[in-house]
């Protein structure tokens, strides 16, 4: 505690009660920091969620639409009728590179800079083929070779 300029005694017992008020204005302001923090917390929550609702929604009013998707519907604001667009043919093409990039990376038997080069032109390739720009993204798929896993069977 600071001294002030001016000597002042004070008995025991008003000590005791300075050092109560300290305390308490102590507490008080914890309690209100506290507070402050949980308010903090919950609005940056509830903005996040708001972000992520408007995010959806401007992702889904940008794509052109065919399938519904009643699940998006259910997290909250996006129109019921909300539809996205996938091909049997994009998502079988899809299926065999995602299976022959994991069989590859178990396989260790192409180089990892090769595999990630494949999963980057799958993600075009579903990009176009989300887009309606089917045979762009077969065309994708297709150029990507990566071949026949070897077999790593050793007897």
């Amino acid at each position: 505690m600071r001294r002030l300029p001016v000597e002042i005694k004070l008995s025991p017992e008003d000590l005791r009660a300075v050092k109560r008020f300290q305390y308490g204005a102590a507490m008080t302001y914890c309690i209100l920091a506290l507070f402050l923090v949980v308010m903090i917390a919950v609005r940056g929550e509830e903005r996040s969620r708001e972000m992520a609702v408007e995010n959806l929604q401007a992702d889904v009013a940008s794509q052109r639409v065919t399938v519904a998707q009643p699940r998006l519907a259910a997290v909250g604001g996006l129109p019921q009728d909300t539809r996205v667009v996938f091909s049997p043919l994009c998502a079988a093409k899809d299926l065999s590179l995602v299976t022959a990039i994991e069989a590859h990376g178990e396989a260790q038997d192409v180089a990892s800079e090769r595999l990630v080069a494949a999963a980057f032109a799958m993600l075009e390739a579903r990009a176009a083929c989300r887009d309606g720009r089917v045979a762009e993204g077969l065309a994708i798929y297709e150029q990507v070779g990566l071949g026949s896993v070897r077999s790593a069977h050793v007897q």
